[in-house]
């Protein structure tokens, strides 16, 4: 589907990105340490802001028209949750758990801001990360151990606080959905008497 080719591309240009961003200092700090005439400098210049300006661009586009794709793809899922739902035998209309399942499926499936569209996000910076962690490890390989061992322990505190500030987002996303859950009981309960 046109969504894996979005995906896709967009994970290309974020490592190409990535790439650009990693050497373009190195090699202009390269190009003045060793005098280089002011024509390199600037030829160097150029090719790492064009090459990180042509990718972010692109991937900026890419992502302005991967709406549609995936709204198709959501569209087909909630034409097959209806289908399921319309042509399920009576009894499971009158079972709770199958109702339950059903509306919370339909809750998640209902707008662009809802989990089933966040997986496109979630792969879309996920896919990128990884390839640059292993471009980053091969270019890290080079350095001395404690440098290493300095940005590996930056990193690995960097990724416990970032998780205990998602894990308290997430818990106060649940009180938040309890929350509206009783609201919308008490106003069913108030329409109905």
């Amino acid at each position: 589907p046109r969504v894996l080719i979005h995906l896709t591309i967009l994970t290309l240009c974020t490592v190409v990105s990535g790439v650009f961003s990693l050497y373009a200092i190195p090699r202009l700090v390269a190009c003045l340490e060793r005098r280089a005439p002011l024509a390199s400098l600037v030829q160097t210049a150029l090719f790492y802001s064009t090459g990180l300006m042509l990718s972010t661009g692109v991937a900026r586009y890419v992502t302005s028209i991967a709406l549609c794709p995936r709204i198709t793809v959501r569209s087909a899922i909630i034409e097959q949750v209806m289908r399921k739902y319309h042509t399920t035998s009576f009894e499971n209309l009158l079972d709770p758990e199958f109702t339950s399942a059903y509306h919370k499926t339909s809750e998640h499936i209902g707008s662009n801001n809802q989990p089933a569209e966040h997986i496109w996000t979630t792969l879309g910076d996920l896919f990128p990360a990884a390839i640059l962690l292993v471009i980053y490890l091969v270019v890290l390989l080079r350095l001395p151990l404690w440098l290493l061992v300095l940005v590996l322990l930056s990193t690995g505190l960097s990724y416990y606080f970032r998780k205990q500030v998602q894990d308290y987002e997430f818990g106060q996303r649940q009180a938040e959905q309890d929350i509206y859950k009783r609201l919308d009981y008490a106003i069913d309960l108030g329409l109905n008497h």
